[in-house]
């Protein structure tokens, strides 16, 4: 595929943002945020493209971009990917399957089942960072840590009745989860660190659910102070920042709004076009100008 047909495809995906029905795609800043999108397969592409909103999905939900899902409710995904940086950051997840590639991609979210089943991959460093994982009566849950990181402070929710397993690499850089385990859950640990990192202060077991629901407020009183706090110490507050951009006229800002998603494809797509454009110019007039340097020889010389 040339630069041209890259350049053609982009384009037309940036022309179909919004597809009714099977698929939605939000590919520029803020594009989708504060909306509320039901829809089979949502792509999240924008910085913040679909923060602040109540996603529902049959299949799937892709937050590719930087904050693209930010403090947002998703419900109904068999799968949800968080790749971008900080995409599901401070996210509601109800699904099946959640993978999280993204630096930090899932920091301080929640996850729980969609149906019975639920599978955590954290593969993004600390993409697991400060998430909470619930698992009720009757479903059977899985956390994979992943990467360095992976469950760094992490809690995991077993109730009675539920089926619950976790892995994590004997790595001195990984940290395994936290667990609350109901009477009648089945906890077992694929492995399990020997270097102090897991200690049996990490696990608790034969709890009732009550006690579990009341170990699980508290955690999130701690968790909202310390999102708070993060907060403010991010570039989350860009998203204030950009609206007052737009009013105010601020060039900077707004070209930072601009440049994203496919917008930012197709503009690279023309500056590259135009440079293989510029080289094939210069190599023309350098072969003209040697071409010129030759004088043919006449016959009445030889």
């Amino acid at each position: 595929m040339n630069m041209l047909s890259v350049g053609s495809l982009g384009l037309f995906l940036y022309m179909t943002k919004h597809v009714s029905g099977d698929a939605t795609y939000c590919t520029d800043a803020n594009e989708c945020g504060n909306d509320v999108i039901s829809t089979e397969e949502a792509y999240c592409f924008g910085y913040e493209s679909c923060a602040n909103s109540s996603i529902s999905s049959g299949d799937l939900v892709d937050c590719f971009g930087y904050l693209s899902c930010y403090d947002s409710v998703i419900s109904g995904a068999s799968e949800t990917m968080c790749d971008g940086l900080n995409g599901c950051y401070g996210t509601a997840i109800q699904t099946a399957s959640i993978n999280n590639y993204g630096y930090e991609a899932c920091k301080f979210c929640s996850v729980k089942p969609e149906g019975t089943e639920l599978n955590v991959y954290n593969y993004g460093y600390f993409s697991g960072e400060y998430m909470d994982v619930y698992c009720y009566n009757g479903d059977t849950c899985t956390i994979d840590c992943g990467s360095a990181g992976g469950c760094y402070e992490l809690y995991f929710y077993c109730y009675s009745g539920a089926t619950c397993s976790y892995k994590c690499d004997e790595d001195p850089d990984q940290y395994c989860p936290t667990i609350y385990t109901g009477i009648s859950s089945d906890s077992t640990a694929t492995t399990i660190t020997s270097n102090g990192i897991v200690s049996s202060e990490s696990i608790f077991t034969g709890l009732t659910d009550k006690q579990i629901d009341n170990f699980a407020k508290q955690r999130q009183i701690k968790k909202k102070a310390k999102l708070l706090s993060s907060i403010k110490n991010m570039d989350i507050i860009h998203y204030k920042k950009s609206k007052r951009a737009l009013n105010n006229n601020d060039f900077k800002t707004k070209w930072k709004l601009i440049y994203s998603g496919y917008t930012k494809i197709i503009i690279n797509v023309l500056i590259g076009v135009a440079a293989l454009l510029m080289v094939g110019f210069l190599f023309y007039k350098k072969c003209q100008s040697k071409a010129g340097e030759y004088t043919p020889i006449k016959n009445n010389e030889i």
